[in-house]
């Protein structure tokens, strides 16, 4: 795969959630073929599996149905495509256990995938999970001077 396959298949990926993320079961049938067998998903405090994340899925997108992931900017070199991208949405239901608020969260993520022949093989997420639930108002917002 050329640098450019290779962002492209990011694009796709993102452009597909975006397409599915009111129907947790297309997601699945996305991430099937998009998903190598053995991809692991690196999250901060855990890893997951890829029948783990797509697991997860049904709870983000009944908190946030209809979310928006839009890429700011993709970089890639050698096997690794790197996303720099915000996601928005309204909370609409449970999250992390914080019942819905119907607040709007525009959240900043940052995605390091390892891809190859045609699949994402791995994945490091790095939400911006502070920010998130600051603007839920699960903790209180500061300001730095």
């Amino acid at each position: 795969m050329s640098i450019e396959d290779k962002k492209e298949l990011i694009r796709q990926h993102v452009k597909h959630i975006n397409e599915a993320n009111r129907d947790a079961i297309k997601i699945r049938a996305w991430a099937d073929k998009i998903y190598a067998p053995d991809y692991v998903c690196h999250y901060p405090s855990q890893d997951a599996t890829r029948d783990e994340l797509i697991a997860g899925w049904p709870s983000f997108v009944s908190a946030f149905p209809g979310f928006e992931w839009t890429i700011n900017n993709l970089v890639a070199e050698g096997d690794t495509v790197v996303n720099v991208s915000t996601i928005r949405g309204t909370h609409k239901g449970a999250f992390m256990g914080i019942p819905a608020t119907g607040k709007e969260i525009l959240v900043k993520w940052v995605t390091v995938y390892r891809v190859g022949a045609g699949m994402i093989l791995e994945g490091w997420e790095f939400p911006d999970m502070l920010g998130m639930l600051t603007q839920l108002g699960a903790i209180p917002g500061t300001v730095l001077k």
